[in-house]
């Protein structure tokens, strides 16, 4: 279940790499107080399955080789985020990120279909979402102890 996670994690700072010159060109969303970046993303009904397998290095494991599982999320590339109630907002920019961080995310129930085309795919794939279990951020991390082997 971590390495999967660590994967999906690992496939949306991809994303994020391929992305940031659309969002300084004005594409994607609107995005977040001071201009942050965030996903939100969704739990998929029955995600398609690629065949791939990769190596996977980064700085919380030891590189390792992953059999690609079934898609389990999608994720929404820089939503419009207002702050809604609670303290003042203190929503900081993270200029040097390498990752990314996912908080769970209540109320946001979806059943929408939707298609996308990624890197494991040439051709569309259709999915239906359902209930959002996460919102991500950028992120800077700093590896604090050793890797943790798998």
């Amino acid at each position: 279940m971590k390495t999967k996670t660590m994967l999906i994690a690992l496939m949306a700072v991809a994303l994020i790499g391929a992305n940031v010159g659309v969002g300084y060109a004005g594409g994607g969303g609107a995005g977040g107080p001071g201009g942050s970046v965030f996903f939100q993303c969704y739990n998929v009904e029955r995600g398609s399955n690629p065949p791939h397998v990769l190596e996977v290095d980064d700085q919380f494991i030891d590189p390792t080789v992953e059999k690609v599982g079934k898609l389990k999320m999608i994720c929404s590339f820089n939503p419009s985020v207002t702050q809604v109630g609670g303290p003042p907002p203190d929503i900081n920019v993270v200029p040097n990120y390498d990752s990314i961080t996912c908080y769970e995310a209540h109320g946001a129930d979806a059943k929408a279909v939707v298609s996308y085309n990624d890197t494991f795919f040439g051709v569309p794939q259709t999915v239906k979402v359902q209930e959002s279990k996460l919102i991500c951020v950028l992120a800077c991390s700093n590896q604090t102890t050793g890797c943790v082997t798998p």
